[in-house]
């Protein structure tokens, strides 16, 4: 694992987080970004979403090797159960990570 400090941006690269309503058969990008369910009360719930998109968080990664890990702790406020339909108590999600070289 790698300890945390500054590195050269040109050896970075940025993590992108995702959540996304559990289901099976999920489809790049649709369900990780856009998709919409239907609501308890009416209407939709955002379905899934990027978790660092907006929030101004940028999360740089040195260039992993075979073999090697990095753990970045990612903030994110988790939807609430009671806003989607049939789940009033807990809603299953998936979580996403997507590396992408700057």
């Amino acid at each position: 694992m790698w300890a945390a400090r500054n590195y050269n941006a040109s050896q970075c690269a940025v993590v992108h987080a995702y959540w996304t309503v559990g289901s099976t058969g999920e489809s790049w990008s649709a369900d990780w970004e856009t998709t919409n369910v239907a609501a308890a009360g009416g209407g939709t719930e955002p379905g899934g979403r990027e978790i660092t998109a907006g929030s101004g968080l940028r999360i740089a990664i040195p260039t992993l090797h075979p073999g090697d890990s990095y753990i970045a702790n990612i903030p994110w406020n988790p939807i609430e159960p009671e806003l989607y339909v049939g789940t009033p108590s807990y809603v299953d999600v998936c979580f996403l990570a997507r590396i992408q070289n700057l």
